[in-house]
């Protein structure tokens, strides 16, 4: 009879996890809402990403290794990891609709909410936080953009001083790098005294 409890206690958290994690995907979030909310800020490629299931609340993980090439705030200089909620073990899989899943190479500027009380960390805005960086094919320029192409990243932003050049409150696409690298130290310095 305990045991059934458990699974019933662990199906409960699984289930109340996913919807939260689902409303936070739905709520469009702008770039100065995640950087106050954000515990984490880093731009990093990915070292490496494994999953295992918690001993404690027997849910599946993934665990995040970031090899960090600048920490704007909260993070490490030189490695680190996170855990996120999903993954696959020994043939059970699950990941939560639109949590970002991460591949080793990818280089990557990323939002993260603090530690939860059981370890585990999710992007700001869900797949609005994680930032692919590319070279752009026309112009060779580096280049970032969220799942979500950065629409609304800038709209209704109180900064105005941090607004990319080009119309991005109402023009979504990739911004340049250095750009928007620099928009994050600003957000910083003026959100996270």
């Amino acid at each position: 009879m305990k045991s059934m409890k458990k699974i019933a206690l662990f199906a409960a958290i699984g289930i109340l996890a996913s919807i939260s994690l689902f409303a936070q995907r739905t709520v469009p979030v702008n770039l100065e809402h995640m950087v106050k909310k954000a515990g984490v800020i880093v731009h990093a490629t990915v070292a490496k990403t494994e999953s295992a299931r918690d001993p404690r609340t027997h849910l599946l993980y993934t665990q995040v290794t970031l090899n960090v090439k600048e920490n704007f705030f909260g993070g490490s200089d030189t490695i680190y990891s996170f855990r996120q909620y999903g993954g696959s073990e020994q043939g059970h899989h699950f990941y939560p609709e639109g949590m970002v899943r991460y591949k080793p190479g990818d280089e990557i500027v990323i939002l993260l909410y603090s530690k939860s009380s059981s370890g585990l960390q999710s992007p700001v805005g869900m797949q609005q936080g994680v930032f692919s960086v590319s070279t752009d094919t026309k112009s060779n320029a580096r280049v970032v953009a969220n799942q979500l192409n950065n629409r609304g990243l800038f709209a209704g932003m109180q900064s105005s001083s941090v607004l990319a050049k080009k119309n991005a409150t109402t023009d979504p696409g990739p911004v340049q790098f250095e750009e928007f690298a620099q928009t994050l130290r600003t957000l910083v310095q003026q959100l996270k005294k």
